[in-house]
């Protein structure tokens, strides 16, 4: 059975990704309020400065400052992890069988057979045979005569051998096949797969977040410069 694969898991991140966008969300929320309020402080506090108190003068700005702020970023580690796996174990076992088989037993037997038993025998035959023979004939039209070869058969006796079969009787000894039933022991392999549970370690992925320190531009409220005014006597 193969390994288990490398599977990477992540922890919840929620709780500092939430803290993270609520700080955002609140220095966001500061700047635009900060931002839309001046104006109509500074008008205010001008106007109540010029009909109450001379003190009240002094205006407001806003000015970036950096400021330390921990954040958080994913990092990828690896750790061992032990698990429990069946691993597959093959081994061989041998068996005993009986069977019964039909066994070839052989045995003599005498048996009487008849054999061919040829036997030569001297017989006369008429055999007709051709020879030509001479002859004086005439020609009915010049009454001349000729001689002339014409076939003439006759019938010879001719002595010849023949071949004659006499069946006779014979005892011989033969082979005869017979089965007997014997009990026969044989052995058998075949292979037997068992599982087994074992103990194997794997590499595991997973993020964790880790803090840091970083420095953002904060806005913060501060008195604006006051500009000394102007002479009177320059001429």
């Amino acid at each position: 059975m193969p390994e288990l694969p490398i599977q990477p898991k992540c922890h919840n991140l929620q709780p500092e990704d939430e803290k993270m966008r609520k700080l955002t969300a609140a220095a966001l929320g500061l700047l635009v309020l900060v931002a839309v309020s001046l104006p109509a402080q500074a008008g205010h506090r001008r106007s109540c400065c010029n009909e109450c108190a001379p003190e009240c003068a002094a205006p407001m700005t806003v000015a970036w400052v950096d400021k330390e702020v921990t954040c958080y970023k994913t990092e990828w580690k690896e750790r061992d992890v032990t698990c429990t796996v069946m691993r597959a174990h093959y081994k061989d076992v041998v068996e005993t069988h009986k069977c019964n088989v039909c066994v070839p037993v052989w045995t003599d037997k005498k048996e009487k057979v008849w054999v061919c038993n040829m036997v030569a025998k001297e017989v006369v035959r008429d055999v007709t045979r051709c020879k030509m023979e001479r002859t004086c004939c005439t020609d009915p039209c010049t009454g001349c005569t000729h001689t002339v070869c014409k076939p003439v058969t006759y019938v010879e006796q001719v002595k010849c051998t023949v071949w004659e079969n006499h069946p006779l009787e014979k005892e011989v000894t033969v082979k005869v096949c017979s089965y007997k039933t014997e009990e026969k022991t044989y052995q058998s392999t075949h292979r037997v797969c068992e599982y087994k549970p074992e103990q194997v370690t794997y590499k595991e992925r997973y993020c964790v977040s880790v803090p840091y320190k970083t420095t953002v531009k904060v806005a913060v409220c501060v008195p604006a410069p006051v500009c000394p005014p102007a002479p009177t006597d320059c001429k």
